[in-house]
């Protein structure tokens, strides 16, 4: 329940030993762990004889206690309750009681975010999220960061306004940064309100990235690489002059690569190391054999 709110109650009685029956509904709103007058919620009663429903709307105040399970009392008597009665300090003469479990809460959420995620795809971020529930829900804006302290602006997406159904929503950050970065979700309501998501984050590799080492090297030259696809490199080694003293082919497996490449026929002095795989990749190091 909703603090605030207003809510039908219904109350089926049955009366019984030839008399009238009457009912009354606490809350104890303040969980002191006893029923007062003043929370009294509902109250009827009904002639003699019949079944009949007591019908009544509930106001939840705005200072009950929230976020904890209160006790709703709902007791049947022949006559007004007194306080003692409402309580089970004394016998009742002819009655019933019976006690409920409600839960209130103050603000319920504007949105009820189920899941916010965060993947890359052919150097670009997908990013998804999705919402049980909608209250007043505008839009909702996308930041990313290098450090996820400082925050730029990356897109807005629509909200539904108010909704109760599961509801999806994508955006697709076309050029991330590379390396490790950052993305968060803020969800603005139609008065200007603002709700922040937990932050993801994501680390853009390039399609291709080289080290080499160590340097200067003696005879065996170390490829670290890792590609996004299988493939193959040239490897072709300049002297200062621009001539090419040695070639190689490197052949890749998808991800992670380590290669031990054998240079121990080039003399000492400094070169010019080019990698390619000839379209989209293209790196140049330099490096001094020993």
């Amino acid at each position: 329940m909703d603090a605030g709110s207003t809510y039908q109650l219904d109350v089926d009685l049955n009366a019984f030993n030839g008399t009238g029956e009457v009912v009354e509904v606490y809350i104890d709103y303040n969980n002191d762990g006893t029923f007062l007058a003043g929370e009294m919620v509902l109250s009827g009663s009904i002639p003699v004889g019949p079944t009949a429903t007591v019908t009544g709307n509930v106001v939840i105040p705005t200072n009950a206690v929230e976020n904890v399970i209160l006790r709703m009392r709902v007791m049947g008597e022949t006559s007004a309750l007194s306080n003692n009665e409402r309580n089970c300090v004394s016998d009742m003469f002819i009655g019933d009681v019976e006690d409920y479990g409600i839960f209130i809460i103050s603000n319920p959420l504007p949105v009820e975010l189920l899941s916010f995620e965060a993947k890359t795809k052919n150097n670009k971020v997908l990013l998804n999220w999705e919402t049980a529930t909608e209250i007043n829900n505008d839009y909702f804006l996308l930041e990313r960061s290098l450090n996820g302290t400082e925050w730029t602006p990356l897109g807005k997406v629509s909200g539904a306004g108010n909704s109760n159904d599961i509801r999806s929503y994508d955006y697709i950050d076309a050029k991330p940064y590379f390396g490790i970065s950052y993305y968060r979700l803020i969800q603005f309501d139609f008065d200007g309100t603002s709700s922040l998501s937990e932050v993801k984050s994501i680390n853009v590799r390039k399609n291709m990235e080289v080290k080499t080492y160590p340097n200067p090297f003696y005879d065996k030259l170390n490829f670290d690489i890792y590609a996004n696809e299988a493939g193959e490199l040239s490897v072709e080694v300049y002297n200062l002059l621009g001539s090419i003293v040695e070639t190689r082919r490197i052949f890749l497996d998808e991800g992670n690569n380590t290669i031990q490449t054998n240079f121990s026929e080039l003399r000492q002095g400094t070169y010019i190391v080019k990698l390619s795989n000839g379209s989209t990749f293209q790196e140049h190091f330099k490096m001094t054999k020993k």
